[in-house]
């Protein structure tokens, strides 16, 4: 059985620092910075572009990692900016680790995510116990 939990929406994130010795005020400045991606999402670079209006002339230059902490934690320390699911930096977002310089560019993904369990389990105790914990 699955229920749907939320939608993703991916957005670029940068340290304050990185930002202050490269600004990034329009798209096109992009140009300007390291392009960390993530290993499972070849694409997402692909897709900013697209939704930016830019075209990828070249492939992002950067380092690639496998997990999302990965890269936010690459961008938190001034590596270059990340594409990251929104609901991964909320904290970072909040403390001013990280900040959002391009908000009017977030990309919706299709799909998003969901509370799988088996068909008839759902009244677990353990399964309850969760799901009211996600949906509380």
């Amino acid at each position: 059985s699955a229920e749907f939990l939320m939608a993703e929406t991916v957005i670029l994130v940068a340290s304050p620092a990185l930002l202050k010795a490269k600004p990034l005020k329009q798209p096109a400045d992009i140009r300007h910075h390291v392009l960390l991606s993530h290993s499972t999402r070849p694409d997402a670079w692909r897709e900013w572009f697209e939704a930016a209006g830019l075209k990828q002339t070249r492939p992002p230059r950067g380092p690639a990692f496998e997990h999302f902490f990965m890269s936010i934690e690459a961008a938190t320390s001034g590596l270059g900016l990340a594409l990251v699911p929104d609901i991964f930096v909320q904290a970072e977002l909040a403390d001013g680790r990280l900040v959002e310089p391009l908000p009017r560019h977030r990309v919706a993904r299709r799909g998003g995510y969901y509370l799988l369990h088996l068909p008839g389990r759902e009244r677990e105790p353990a399964i309850r116990a969760f799901r009211d914990w996600l949906f509380g």
